[in-house]
């Protein structure tokens, strides 16, 4: 459940930003929100919000939607969110702008 409402709560402040490609499901966005979701639960958790195994089932939510959100189909984003995820959790919501508005730094 708060997976769902941190990444609401990312494409809202990507939004905000006219962070770019948020409009139409661009991959650098979507990793953006993951890196952003990333940042929110890492404080969820500092603030004993969420356990351990929210976590996991916060992982287990990035493999399982991976695969249904409109990116290319030539692109394996599976790894790529769970990378932009942990980058958002270690190194804190304010890497995310910085490491995904741009498209050109995104394989694939």
């Amino acid at each position: 459940m708060a997976t769902l409402f941190a990444s609401t709560w990312a494409t809202y402040v990507q939004t905000l930003q006219s962070f770019p490609g948020v409009d139409t499901n661009e991959i650098n966005a979507v990793l953006g929100a993951d890196c952003y979701t990333g940042g929110f639960s890492a404080y969820l958790f500092n603030q004993q919000v969420l356990s351990s195994g929210d976590l996991d089932e916060t992982v287990q939510a990035l493999i399982d939607y991976a695969a249904s959100r409109g990116v290319s189909k030539n692109v394996d984003v599976t790894f790529l969110q769970l990378n932009a995820f942990r980058d958002g959790f270690f190194n804190g919501y304010q890497v995310c702008q910085a490491n995904y508005s741009n498209a050109k730094n995104i394989p694939g």
